[in-house]
């Protein structure tokens, strides 16, 4: 690639810098960074002035020009790409190389005394204000505002800032729906030898395997996703008479089965309210419906959660506490019947305390009862902390959940709606409330909007204002009793987002969302500030730009790092995380038909980078609910690999061919989810040093997929993890570990990541979804990168030390990884199976969407890529 010529947009900019029509007094040297007015990382053609002035187009990035000098800041990512996209009067300065000084070192040691140093407020933070201020004026210098940006000053054809349709997303979306959920493939099986092992598994779940599988035809979901239908009589021949090694459930008998069904909470059901039938031949006595409100399509997670508490309460050793939530006044009743417990009329209240999962029997005088309205206000999480035994009746583990099941079920459907899908599955409105509860508690009065994800996902809006990005441009205020929105008004004209922000007929007062033009944001803020009392206080997060930090007066202001929106964002809902993992289906079968179409296409020698991405995205595009790519296609064969963030172009464009590794790094935004996977092949016969290199690569992203670590744990003590292997080579990469992902919002998310380059990520919570990228890059031959998009979830080692809890990752990719690139001598055994129980997934799962789909050929690619190694 040819670099930009910027000999004479460098005279402009100098010119500027002096003349008394941009600035009061000349400043010897301007910033440029590589953000907009909302610090994003990906930004729109307009705001691209780093790109402009220096011709360097990547992600990340500090220009900064000086009366003599001029010099760009990047990371690890872009060394090579910026090497070659910028001419010769820059100088490329690669952070985090040892030698390589920071930007306001390089400013002190250039600069003569007394310097001032510009940059527009608005599209730098307020912590790099702080921060570059603080270091400048210590050594005599000053940094300075400059109102009008000097590049936008110079850069005649700058593009108009644009201002797309919105679209508004409804529950189908933020709630459950009963088309999406109707495509749950994640258990079902499909052409392998590896059968389920029915006896190790509990009851609900043999339920919801043979539900899910193809394989039986008397048991389905009915269509709404929230009961299951059973052809009684099929169900009998088909699955009851297993016997031998392939029973599946104790029983053969019918009415001992739905004797079960009722002992795990559901209920025989005929309609829904408001008359709608569930039968779907109602006049056929043959079918029966059952019903649980934890046993849902798409939600595995909500029956067995009963299940895990139980679990954790018993190694916690907890003593019993039988009076816990006894009402005032409330009379303890002895003499409960089984018969009332396992309906759910009744539940008895005490811990469970046994390490062997068996509560003893206790005295008459400990036992007490509770019924719904005399518990309505317990959540949900204190009710599984406290569960009971009863006079007489030995219940163990599996009696207790079933007897929990089937009161929750009874008595709190509405309840557990509300607290097993918190955050999500919620309207603009539910989250609005949300956030005023947390500003109520910290005493907040107003909070400021910024990140324009953070408004997205706040009112369940999307955009296309940046490419790749369904975001849009906007600012909101959001008072105990108000919301401004500040956006161009034509938006709002649209009768769909018109009616999804109940612009018209607010349903509340406090919900009435005022529309505001976006540039009117600062002179807004400045009247909400002027009205305050003088003790309240305004919410801005530091990253905010410091034109509109500075525009609260400082007694006011309370900057914090991470928002209440950005942490409720990263920790995904059930909702969202079923989305992702519907988007990483779909993705996968795209995936897995490019990789098949390559196998036979490359020996012919006609395609290339470019068309191998065109290819990825027309593959992708036959998917449902396709939206776009979520970034630029990283398409690189031989020694473009080794450009970390390269995008093909005419003139760097490669063939393909079977002596060069191919790296791919791809995405896509669906409705439901936001994709990012990368894969590197060899179509021919790999090197053995391509081999080693790739198994090291391997080995460190199995020992972050494959960790335990303590609920608290941030992700950068995991970043070494994944370079282990390839430091004991004497490798490494100059890029971290992990970034979050959002959900249909940008596939670089924060506050959470794996990166040796921060500290100040938040801790990992369970339903945050990060990237598992390792990589090694071989400047001039090729480049290998593997990537997962992973699931942070519960799980359970052998000890629980101090009762906090252990996290562990859950692949939401499922695409398979090439053994021919692998030197296996060089995995242990607990790698081999980590890779072979991945492949088994991959078959399962993906094997039965593209079953479904009728993609044969990437089914045959797919099952001949998953044979597990020995």
């Amino acid at each position: 690639m040819s670099p930009k010529i910027t000999v004479e947009l460098l005279r402009q900019l100098r010119q500027a810098m002096k003349s008394s029509k941009y600035i009061t007094e000349p400043i010897q040297a301007y910033i440029i960074p590589s953000g907009d007015a909302h610090q994003s990382e990906y930004i729109a053609p307009c705001d691209c002035r780093r790109e402009f002035i220096c011709g360097f187009n990547g992600s990340a990035g500090t220009a900064i020009v000086t009366e003599q000098h001029a010099a760009m800041w990047t990371d690890g990512r872009y060394f090579l790409q910026a090497s070659q996209q910028m001419d010769n009067n820059w100088t490329l300065m690669k952070m985090g190389l040892k030698e390589t000084p920071s930007q306001e070192d390089w400013l002190i040691s250039i600069l003569p005394d007394n310097s001032k140093v510009g940059v527009d407020p608005w599209i730098i933070a307020a912590d790099q204000w702080k921060t570059m201020a603080k270091a400048l004026n210590s050594a005599g210098h000053s940094l300075v505002a400059v109102q009008e940006n000097l590049i936008d000053a110079i850069w005649e054809d700058r593009l108009a800032r644009p201002s797309t349709q919105l679209i508004a997303l409804g529950l189908k979306y933020t709630g459950s729906d009963e088309q999406d959920l109707n495509q749950t493939v994640t258990t079902k099986r499909v052409r392998t030898d590896v059968e389920l092992n029915y006896s190790t598994l509990t009851f609900p779940q043999k339920l919801w395997h043979i539900v899910e599988s193809e394989i039986y035809t008397s048991i389905r979901w009915h269509r709404l996703g929230t009961c299951v239908v059973i052809d009684v009589d099929l169900f009998k021949a088909e699955v009851l008479s297993r016997q031998g090694d392939s029973k599946i459930f104790e029983t053969s008998v019918m009415k001992s089965f739905m004797r079960q069904l009722n002992l795990y909470g559901f209920r025989r059901v005929r309609s829904l309210e408001g008359g709608n039938t569930f039968v779907d031949q109602p006049e056929s006595a043959a079918k029966e419906v059952y019903y649980n409100s934890f046993f849902r399509q798409g939600h595995p997670e909500l029956l067995f959660h009963v299940s895990r508490r139980l679990q954790v309460k018993a190694k916690q050793g907890f003593k019993p506490r039988p009076t816990a939530f006894t009402t005032l006044g409330q009379t303890p009743r002895p003499g409960l019947s089984e018969e009332s417990l396992l309906d759910g009329t009744e539940m008895p209240l005490d811990l469970c305390s046994s390490q062997n999962a068996v509560c003893e029997a206790r005295s008459k005088n400990d036992e007490v009862s509770f019924t719904a309205e005399s518990s309505l206000d317990c959540t949900l999480q204190a009710l599984l902390d406290n569960l009971i035994t009863t006079t007489g009746v030995h219940l163990n583990t599996t009696l207790l959940q079933t007897i929990l099941a089937a009161w929750i079920s009874r008595h709190l459907q509405e309840m557990v709606v509300e607290v097993m899908v918190p955050e999500g599955g919620l309207s603009w409105q539910d989250k609005i409330v949300q956030l005023r509860g947390k500003m109520a508690e910290r005493k907040i009065s107003w909070f400021v909007v910024t990140a324009l994800d953070e408004i997205a996902w706040l009112l369940n809006l999307r955009g296309s204002d940046i490419e790749y990005n369904p975001v849009f441009f906007a600012y909101a205020i959001v008072g105990i009793n108000s919301i401004r929105l500040f956006l161009d008004e034509k938006r709002v004209v649209d009768p769909v987002v018109r009616e999804h922000l109940e612009l018209d007929s607010p349903s509340k007062p406090e919900l009435k969302v005022q529309c505001l033009p976006y540039e009117s944001i600062y002179t807004e803020l400045q009247a909400v500030c002027s009205a305050l009392g003088p003790k309240e206080k305004v919410w801005i997060s530091d990253k905010a730009s410091c034109a509109l930090t500075q525009a609260i007066p400082k007694i006011h202001r309370s900057p914090i790092p991470y928002t209440p929106l950005c942490l409720a964002k990263a920790v995904k809902n059930p909702t969202e995380i079923q989305g992702m993992r519907m988007a990483h289906i779909k993705d996968a079968v795209a995936l897995c038909e490019l990789f098949a179409w390559l196998e036979k296409e490359i020996p012919k020698g006609t395609v290339t980078e470019i068309s191998a991405a065109d290819k990825a995205e027309e593959f992708r595009s036959q998917q449902k609910d396709f939206v776009g790519l979520s970034f630029p296609t990283i398409s690189s064969v031989g020694p473009n690999g080794a450009i970390i963030h390269y995008t093909p172009l005419p003139e760097t464009n490669r063939t393909l061919s079977l002596n060069e590794v191919y790296l791919i790094d791809s995405g896509a935004q669906y409705m439901d989810g936001t994709t990012d996977v990368t894969r590197t092949m060899h179509f021919g016969t790999p090197s053995d040093y391509e081999k080693e290199c790739f198994t090291y690569v391997l080995k460190g992203h199995i020992a972050v997929s494959a960790a335990v670590f303590p609920n608290g744990t941030k992700g950068h003590l995991l970043d070494s993890f994944a370079r282990a292997a390839l430091w004991d080579s004497g490798l490494d990469y100059l890029h971290g570990t992990g970034h979050g992902v959002g959900c249909f919002l940008n596939v670089h998310e924060g506050p959470c990541g794996i990166s040796y380059k921060t500290f100040a990520d938040e801790p990992l919570e369970a339903g945050m979804i990060l990237s598992d990228e390792p990589g090694y890059y071989e400047d001039g031959s090729f480049g290998i990168r593997l990537e997962n998009v992973v699931l942070v979830v519960p799980t359970k080692p052998k000890y629980n030390y101090r009762n906090r809890g252990s996290l562990t990752f859950e692949p939401l990719t499922l695409v398979p990884i090439q053994v021919k690139m692998i030197s296996t001598d060089l995995l242990t055994q607990k790698e081999r199976d980590w890779l072979n129980d991945y492949h088994r997934k991959c078959r399962e799962t993906i094997g039965a969407e593209l079953e479904r789909q009728g993609r044969k050929e990437a089914l045959d690619w797919l099952i001949r890529e998953t044979q597990p190694i020995v």
